[in-house]
């Protein structure tokens, strides 16, 4: 039986060999109290595992269909990052060229040597934002780009790592704007969703509203929890990302879950889409030099994303973590003594992922050309990938032949 009483339905398809993902799908079901969800695996960009099922409203009993989405939240910096790539690969933007050059504003208060790589790998030292958000301001990209071009570092930049929760997608937006003229939005659905065909939204049409499942917080205040997990200093990094949002991550009028919110560009966490959307964008970043339709990246840049340019202690998460470019990497805490620190993200050796605080996340494993998403409507407490996620995604690296991740990544 699902968490709320019904018939469990799991709808869609798995191809022989993925039995396992589809057993672990129904069992977050059954014992691990989803609600709502979405996954879908893709190896060399053919879908081996696309399922959904539960329920997406349960004030209404609405069920979650082939085509429900919901927000991401962090998950979306796969998109933002894809994009700066794209640029980058076409020649528009030098990722080892200092911002300024691009956005000479963001250059005051010791920032004048940050780089494109420094911000994508989580080492700007512009980690958050000092200057309390007003109701709504999350919600203007613009406006942060200014807030965050103010800011000084928290760390001197290049020499220590901090997860950027907020403002990472900020300052790539504002490159994207500098650089191409659009913005990320636009860019996105122009250069990637379209060309892909995916139902992945940064900016939802009016037209996607009614197919958006509302999340569900845990019976637990999630955004009190996530901050004494990570740091009791309200003036801390992680406190100032989970606190300074202008009510985005809250349960105000203009938070994470209103038709407002869904309709911004919101390039920090304000992605919508679905297990289907999350594999399809992945899918050309584990194919490399493959076209499709387009979309093409180059082999030798997607060894930089999967190659760890920061590593160890984690100014913005308060764990151990292993960033590439614009995306996490492989990194194994199951050895630590206190159950915060234990937060781990178990992958192919080669992979790169991001996940949201909600519970989604996105795989691309160019060792196997396997793309791999997730999303659901029940949050979770959790920063980094939720156990709901691990467990397919241990599944399905063991459909592919995998046999333990006991060093840390599955090989």
């Amino acid at each position: 039986m699902s968490t709320t009483g019904q018939e469990l339905l799991i709808a869609g398809t798995c191809e022989p060999g993925f039995e396992g993902v589809r057993a672990e799908f129904e069992q977050n079901f059954l014992s691990r109290r989803e609600i709502g969800a979405s996954v879908c695996v893709q190896v060399r960009g053919r879908a081996v595992v696309d399922l959904w099922g539960g329920i997406a409203d349960p004030q209404t009993g609405k069920t979650w269909d082939r085509d429900t989405v919901s927000v991401v939240f962090c998950t979306t910096k796969s998109a933002v990052s894809a994009c700066v790539h794209l640029l980058s690969g076409r020649g528009l933007l030098d990722i080892d060229r200092p911002v300024v050059e691009y956005w000479p504003e963001f250059g005051c208060n010791g920032k004048m040597e940050v780089t494109v790589f420094d911000v994508l790998a989580h080492r700007s030292g512009v980690s958050a934002i000092r200057a309390p958000l007003s109701e709504g301001l999350a919600l203007d990209p613009v406006a942060m780009a200014d807030l965050i071009a103010a800011e000084a570092p928290f760390f001197p930049p290049g020499m220590q790592h901090g997860y950027a929760g907020m403002t990472f997608a900020y300052i790539l937006d504002a490159l994207i704007r500098r650089t191409d003229g659009r913005s990320l939005g636009r860019y996105f659905a122009e250069e990637l969703a379209g060309p892909l065909g995916l139902d992945f939204w940064i900016g939802a049409p009016a037209a996607v509203e009614s197919r958006i499942a509302p999340m569900l917080l845990p019976e637990v205040d999630l955004f009190r929890v996530a901050r004494l997990l990570l740091a009791a200093d309200p003036e801390s990094v992680p406190g100032l990302f989970f606190g300074n949002t202008g009510g985005y991550m809250s349960t105000g009028p203009r938070n994470f879950d209103s038709a407002q919110a869904h309709a911004a560009e919101v390039p920090a966490g304000g992605g919508i889409t679905n297990a289907r959307g999350l594999a399809g964008l992945h899918a050309p970043l584990a194919n490399p030099d493959v076209d499709h339709n387009g979309v093409r990246f180059d082999s030798a840049a997607v060894a930089r994303l999967s190659t760890a340019h920061s590593a160890g202690f984690d100014h913005g998460l308060g764990i151990n973590s292993r960033w590439g470019l614009g995306f996490a990497l492989a990194c194994d805490n199951r050895w630590r003594a206190q159950r915060p620190q234990r937060l781990s993200l178990l992958i192919g050796a080669q992979a790169f992922a991001n996940s949201g605080l909600g519970g989604s996340a996105a795989m691309a494993d160019p060792e196997r050309g396997l793309s791999f998403g997730y999303t659901c409507n029940r949050m979770a407490v959790s920063p980094t990938v939720s156990t709901r996620c691990q467990e397919l995604l241990d599944a399905t690296y063991r459909a592919l032949g995998a046999t333990s991740s006991a060093s840390g990544a599955w090989r």
